[in-house]
């Protein structure tokens, strides 16, 4: 994984797929709740385009959960966007899901479903794959303890870890 400093979209507007951290939630329109962080920008983002992003992203979680499948990566290929769930599902209020702490089990399963993407789902091992310092912001993990799971799975220079700041 390479380490940049700048501006996430700008590599996903230079052609780089772009992972979003979300939560394991649907509201009762069946929404998942995007209202801070990265996942607030993508979900503005790809609204001026006409683009549900977050019913997108609150069906699939719907589903998975009805069908007793794992809450994992998932991918919308048509939009080169890669949705990183690090904040699990509220079972009870799923609309609340939101409020859960991000938690470092979910950041290494989904660190884990991220590393085969490349070759088991995108075949493609050359476009970059942009992702920020997940659930260490809305999700309140710290950074030296999320970084070392990243690094651990994410071993590939297709992977490029973007942090806020200036240069790329």
């Amino acid at each position: 994984m390479r380490e940049v400093f700048g501006n996430l979209w700008d590599w996903y507007d230079a052609g780089a797929w772009v992972v979003v951290p979300c939560n394991v939630g649907w509201k009762r329109n069946g929404e998942n709740v995007m209202g801070a962080g990265v996942a607030k920008q993508a979900k503005d983002r790809f609204a001026l385009k006409g683009i549900n992003l977050p019913l997108a992203v609150g069906t699939v979680f719907r589903e998975a959960v009805r069908a007793g499948l794992p809450l994992t990566v998932f991918c919308a290929p048509e939009w080169r966007v890669i949705y990183f769930p690090t904040k699990p599902l509220n079972y009870v209020q799923p609309h609340l899901s939101w409020r859960n702490n991000a938690t470092l089990g979910m950041i290494e399963a989904s660190a884990w479903g991220l590393a085969s993407y490349p070759t088991k789902i995108l075949l493609d091992t050359t476009t970059p794959i942009a992702l920020p310092l997940v659930g260490t912001g809305c999700g309140g993990l710290r950074e030296e303890d999320v970084l070392p799971i990243l690094r651990k799975h994410l071993v590939s220079d297709q992977f490029v870890l973007v942090r806020p700041g200036a240069g790329t």
